[in-house]
């Protein structure tokens, strides 16, 4: 196994911790963002009958409204980090855009105050969150009502109202409803101004202010969101924050139009949707930082098993790349045994085939001259009477068939003998033919005497003798530099090959093609018969190719067997021809 095999699988694993990390953080925020329900839509059909034909017509000519939005009121209308309208408002304008088949264009503005100049500019149709009141503007009714009170740090005394303020340093937003409540009703209140909910909060929690009057919603929403310690409610106040929509004089006709949207809405949707802005939104927030420290540390225990995987794939790297150079040291020792067991039985095989030429054979063909000649003298005998002389001469082969032949007539005796000889005589033959035989399968003197090119010949004509297959060699000779153990290899490898082809083919025709080329001998043995069976190589018993196989990887030669492309199986063998190429790379 390699780097990028085993290291495939760590890769998964990595991918799949971080993933199942991602679909964690997911489904948190969205299970956040979804713990309350979406507010239903009315019934559109039901508004469409409620409207008058006169706000049917004004409807189809006013098909887009400028909408002012302001930035950074949260969470009642605000821009997201996508510059996506947000906050409690724009569901209110989804719904009133579903509800009546119109289009809002929104416009956004950092404050209040450039709000009012542009609406009362009349670049800007409508505007979602501008407290009145703010020059000719016709308003809705109110949206949604907030009670505005009075804060301070929890070791402030309660006070009876804001009449009863008297040395306590106070701290409003400003522009805000507190501002215009405290100049319009209490002007005698010194106060000090910030420019946003959370500046007011942080200058009470400083000890810079010992009040803040604001709206309770703002204040909760903000002290969650930012993670302040929580403020006390030191008094109450009979006041309200209202949101509110505001149209332009020339948008009139839609104040009513956009009653009869908000009325269709029960108060629990109203709730749903204050709650999932005002509410949900901070506990939303809160949620993600402790997602985020969660995800934190379920990422630095994935990197944590991460490493140590890694670690433990290295060690495992090691060892399996120690023990592939063992197995391959292991082997290149096996194939040079086996290469030095087949030299030895090929020395064998020389030896024992020596012996057998030099003295079986010898014996053989001294012992059938020797019966020729007795034959010839005991026939020449058998014509005189004396029959005791020629018994004398024969008595050391054929003693007991003359002792038993000599009451017989001169004639029959000698045809019986003749008979006897020539059984003997073919039997000399067979036993001087099987020897012959062996030897050569021992050790091919032509092999010796002529070469490869000349011993693959002489295979194939004595498989054609022997098998009745027409066998036909092609090529060029090979080179004469080819090493005599190369040679006998190869020459032992065609041997098997048509020895297989003989007993499983059923062929009618061998080809055997010859060929060199940068330092590679190349063979090609061809037949037309039944091909390669399914499974082939697993038969048990199947050794022939295997050793094939082994004789040529011993030489770092190749061996392949395949089917022909109509029929036939087509065997090919590549091998180094010179034995310096083979000895330099063991």
């Amino acid at each position: 196994m390699n780097e990028s095999q085993m290291s495939a699988p760590l890769h998964l694993i990595f991918a799949c911790l971080t993933t199942c990390l991602a679909l964690l953080v997911t489904a948190s925020v969205a299970s956040a963002e979804t713990q309350v329900e979406q507010p239903a839509n009315a019934d559109k059909l039901a508004l469409q009958s409620s409207l008058t034909e006169a706000e049917r017509n004004w409807l189809r000519k006013h098909r887009t409204i400028r909408h002012g939005i302001i930035s950074n009121q949260m969470p009642f209308e605000y821009v997201d980090d996508n510059g996506q309208y947000r906050g409690l408002t724009s569901d209110y304008i989804a719904i009133i855009s579903e509800q009546l088949d119109i289009s809002f264009e929104p416009s956004f503005f950092s404050d209040l105050t450039t709000l009012s100049k542009n609406i009362r500019e009349n670049r800007v149709d409508l505007a979602s969150y501008l407290p009145p009141p703010r020059g000719k503007l016709s308003y809705s009714e109110s949206v949604i009502e907030m009670p505005i009170a009075l804060f301070g740090r929890q070791d402030s005394a309660l006070i009876v109202g804001i009449e009863s303020i008297r040395d306590e340093r106070v701290v409003i937003e400003k522009p805000s409803k507190a501002e215009q409540i405290l100049s319009q009703f209490y002007p005698q209140i010194a106060v000090s101004y910030v420019d946003t909910p959370a500046q007011g909060i942080q200058a009470v929690l400083a000890g810079n202010a010992d009040i803040f009057i604001h709206n309770v919603f703002s204040v909760e929403y903000y002290t969650r969101k930012l993670g302040l310690p929580p403020l006390k409610t030191v008094s109450n106040t009979p006041y309200t924050f209202d949101i509110a929509f505001a149209v332009t004089e020339d948008l009139r006709p839609f104040i009513p139009i956009f009653q009869k949207v908000i009325s269709g809405l029960s108060k629990r949707e109203r709730q749903l949707i204050f709650d999932k802005w005002v509410n949900i939104e901070v506990t939303r927030k809160l949620d993600l930082k402790r997602i985020g420290l969660w995800a934190g540390a379920a990422l630095l225990l994935v990197l944590s098993v991460f490493l140590a995987i890694l670690r433990w794939n290295k060690i495992l790297q090691e060892r399996v790349a120690y023990r592939t150079q063992e197995l391959e040291l292991s082997s290149k020792n096996l194939r040079s045994l086996a290469r030095h067991m087949d030299q030895v039985r090929e020395e064998e095989k020389a030896k024992l085939a020596r012996e057998i030429h030099d003295e079986l054979g010898h014996t053989l063909i001294s012992l059938t001259m020797a019966v020729r000649r007795l034959k010839s003298t005991a026939l020449k005998n058998f014509s005189q009477p004396e029959v005791s002389s020629f018994a004398t001469q024969s008595s050391l082969i054929q003693s007991s068939l003359i002792q038993s032949s000599v009451t017989q007539s001169s004639q029959t005796k000698s045809a019986e003998l003749n008979s006897q000889f020539d059984e003997i005589k073919a039997l000399l033959l067979k036993a001087s033919s099987t020897s012959r035989s062996i030897m050569s399968d021992l050790r091919p003197s032509v092999l010796e005497d002529l070469g490869l090119a000349a011993a693959i010949e002489w295979l194939a004509h004595e498989f054609e003798i022997h098998h009745q297959t027409l066998c036909i060699v092609r090529g060029a000779q090979p080179p004469d530099t080819i090493s005599p153990t190369i040679a006998i290899a190869v020459f032992r490898i065609v041997q098997e090959s048509l020895t297989n082809i003989a007993k499983h083919a059923k062929a009618k025709t061998v080809q055997i093609k010859l060929s060199s080329d940068n330092g590679l001998l190349k063979i090609e043995i061809i037949d037309d018969g039944v091909g390669l069976q399914s499974g082939w190589d697993n038969k048990e018993g199947s050794f022939g190719f295997q050793g094939m196989r082994e004789r040529a990887m011993s030489f770092n030669g190749e061996i392949s067997v395949a089917n022909g492309k109509k029929s036939g199986v087509v065997l090919r063998l590549q091998i180094p021809y010179q034995k310096s190429d083979i000895d330099s790379r063991h």
